[in-house]
């Protein structure tokens, strides 16, 4: 299709990001506790009148991404 035959644009992702988070934890911590405290951190951030206006849906903590024994760079 040409460029000039292109006679509208939409941007569906105007007002809209998502933002991935790297969280890094010891390794001896249980990964159910570490999702759960990160799932309320969320919950508490969308109920944040700070936050709760910017916030349009839950925050998702989908789980374990990777283990490792990286140090975070401080």
């Amino acid at each position: 299709m040409p460029n000039s035959a292109i006679q509208i644009v939409s941007n569906a992702t105007r007002d809209w990001s998502q933002l991935a988070l790297r969280v890094i934890v010891a390794y001896g911590e249980p990964s159910d506790k570490v999702v759960t405290l990160l799932k309320e951190v969320g919950q508490e951030m969308r109920r944040d009148p700070a936050y709760a206006e910017d916030i349009v849906s839950d925050i998702d903590v989908p789980g374990i991404d990777r283990i490792g024994t990286e140090k975070p760079n401080i």
